[in-house]
């Protein structure tokens, strides 16, 4: 049965997210807060909780680590999640220079990681009903686009070869466990919130401050998700029943060359300082073409998305426009 359209899914629901502190977790955290969930965010000692400090009153904090089972262990036991949104990893791997040290990192934090979390799940399969793992587009690759949930991945990073691992085990893991086992796979996410080390919220600044501004050529194309209705995504496979192992993208089904996007702001923000196109060289982990295949969610979900482009990148500009005054 689907319960996708009911306001009141959620409500009195113990629901545990990993990365509450992050981009897309806080967002969702916020969400499941205004959906009457009763949430706890996962959280290192270290973690930085400037987006949801706000929320100290509505939440609960767990200390655990991924590395740490024991931790993971004592969390659920302690706070007895029905739900639990795992959007944890070490994204840095992303960008690091330095394949063998990546590689060593993603399979420790992401891989290993997430394996703690979905065992010490297990262990209270009786009350958990659900495990759902943000993954990526970035799993497919250098794949044929667009991509569609059934094609054989191709990744070319540490990050999303250890996106692609996690897939495949709680597929594997789906036929032991009675817990729902679901792979969202995320576009590129963007909106208020969004560290500066991302291409939108980077560029924004630059804008906005009138600096200049380094790129590539700009040529390669992007499947770009504003954040609500990322989130939209996320709560609907929540409240979607008999999800068993699948594995669903979630996003625009749209492509834009990262040159449109760039124009887009420049207008945006009245920037009249210089775009230096093709002054930085192409990473090896570049994509030429990123966009996926939707219809599996609108099927699945009934979800799709409601953002324009255009639409997202006005409201985050005039986000990060309010942060400039406060």
């Amino acid at each position: 049965m689907n319960t996708q359209g009911s306001n009141a899914f959620f409500q009195g629901r113990s629901v545990l997210v990993t990365g509450a502190t992050g981009f897309i977790g806080s967002h969702l955290t916020r969400a499941l807060v205004k959906q009457g969930a009763e949430v706890t965010a996962l959280v290192r000692a270290s973690s930085k909780t400037d987006r949801i400090n706000d929320l100290r009153e509505q939440i609960l904090f767990a200390e655990g680590d991924l590395e740490n089972l024991a931790s993971l262990e004592e969390a659920i036991s302690t706070t007895k999640p029905e739900i639990i949104y795992h959007l944890a990893y070490a994204t840095s791997v992303r960008s690091n220079d330095n394949p063998v040290e990546a590689l060593q990192t993603s399979l420790r934090v992401n891989v290993q990681g997430s394996i703690n979390l979905l065992q010490a799940a297990h262990t209270h399969k009786d009350t958990i009903k659900k495990f759902i793992r943000a993954g990526g587009l970035e799993e497919y690759g250098d794949g044929e686009v667009p991509y569609q949930e059934g094609q054989r991945e191709k990744p070319i990073s540490a990050y999303s070869a250890s996106q692609v691992a996690l897939t495949h085990y709680g597929q594997m893991f789906q036929q032991v466990t009675p817990i729902e086992l679901i792979t969202l796979r995320l576009a590129l996410v963007y909106g208020p919130y969004q560290s500066d080390s991302f291409f939108i919220p980077s560029l924004i600044k630059h804008c906005l401050a009138n600096k200049q501004f380094n790129m590539t050529k700009g040529t390669q194309r992007r499947d770009y998700l504003y954040i609500d209705d990322a989130i939209k995504g996320l709560l609907s496979a929540g409240r979607t029943a008999k999800l068993h192992g699948c594995v669903i993208n979630i996003a625009s089904s749209k492509a834009y060359a990262m040159n449109d996007i760039v124009d887009k702001i420049c207008s945006l923000t009245d920037y009249s300082g210089i775009i230096l196109r093709d002054k930085l060289s192409r990473r090896f982990i570049d994509i030429d073409n990123l966009v996926a295949d939707n219809r599996h969610a609108k099927m699945r979900l009934q979800w799709q998305p409601k953002w324009r482009l255009d639409d997202g990148l006005r409201e985050t500009v005039n986000w990060h426009k309010g942060q400039m005054k406060d």
